[in-house]
């Protein structure tokens, strides 16, 4: 296979749907690969932090998403950042849950 079928292969087995308004697009039911790392340690006692990124796939998303940009999965969240990873033909967007 190629790297591009690789790719898609790896993101029809772990998409989960979502709902996405944002980069040229408005409410549209894509597939997106949710990951959960620590978020940087916070200098005091409390939980760990944990930050919530999204793969978006650019034939679904076309244009660059920005703080403007909403996805829903279980709730309301606001993209906070995007990074174009042209490796995986996909945007990486970290969000923070919308009041």
């Amino acid at each position: 296979m190629s790297d591009a079928a690789d790719l898609a292969a790896i993101h029809a087995e772990f998409a989960r749907p979502v709902v996405f308004t944002g980069g040229g697009v408005v409410a549209k039911p894509i597939g997106a690969v949710r990951s959960l790392t620590g978020a940087p340690a916070f200098q005091g006692p409390g939980q760990t932090a944990r930050k919530r990124t999204y793969e978006l796939l650019k034939a679904d998303v076309p244009e660059k998403p920005d703080k403007s940009s909403v996805l829903v999965d279980g709730g309301n969240w606001r993209v906070i950042e995007a990074t174009d990873r042209d490796d995986a033909i996909a945007w990486v967007v970290a969000v923070e849950r919308m009041p």
